[in-house]
């Protein structure tokens, strides 16, 4: 149970729906789009493709939350010492969108990186970290994504779920 599923009098809420706007609603399409072309990209084991389904299926439903569903999507790409990644985890009251990275150089040492960009909780929760003053960074994690899956990348699957989608 995360903190999305207390209501104000500390018992559990039942299904409380997603406040999306238009934007979210275009980005999230554009997103199921890039993930159902995934397995035409790169060569994925079952539970690969199940995560891949679940996470589909999870952002189709929306506004609604998905009970039981539990699955984080990483999109992972190497290059000699640098290591950058964008995932995206839906759990049944809650969707998270981070990237993050590391680098490592004799002169500087080891540094890394971890963000947060958008958060989505069932209810109205909404937190947005933005690079950008231009852009909505639910739209800058989409295009750091695109580009992963341009370049030769992994992708790392932790299903948690308690239901089997049939």
């Amino acid at each position: 149970m995360s903190m999305f599923d207390i209501d104000e009098q500390g018992e559990p809420e039942k299904n409380r729906e997603f406040v999306l706007d238009d934007d979210d609603f275009f980005y999230i399409q554009n997103l199921i789009k890039i993930l159902e072309d995934i397995p035409r990209k790169a060569p994925l084991s079952n539970k690969e493709v199940e995560g891949l389904v679940k996470v589909i299926y999870y952002l189709e439903h929306l506004p609604e939350p998905t009970p039981g569903l539990e699955v984080s999507l990483r999109i992972t790409h190497r290059f000699d010492q640098e290591h950058s990644y964008c995932s995206i985890a839906v759990e049944e009251n809650t969707i998270t969108f981070s990237e993050g990275g590391t680098s490592y150089s004799d002169q500087t040492g080891h540094d890394s990186y971890d963000s947060d960009l958008f958060v989505l909780g069932a209810g109205g929760f909404r937190s947005e970290k933005s690079t950008s003053w231009l852009y909505p960074p639910l739209m800058l994690w989409l295009s750091s994504f695109k580009d992963l899956l341009s370049l030769r990348f992994k992708i790392e699957v932790e299903d948690n779920s308690r239901i089997q989608l049939q």
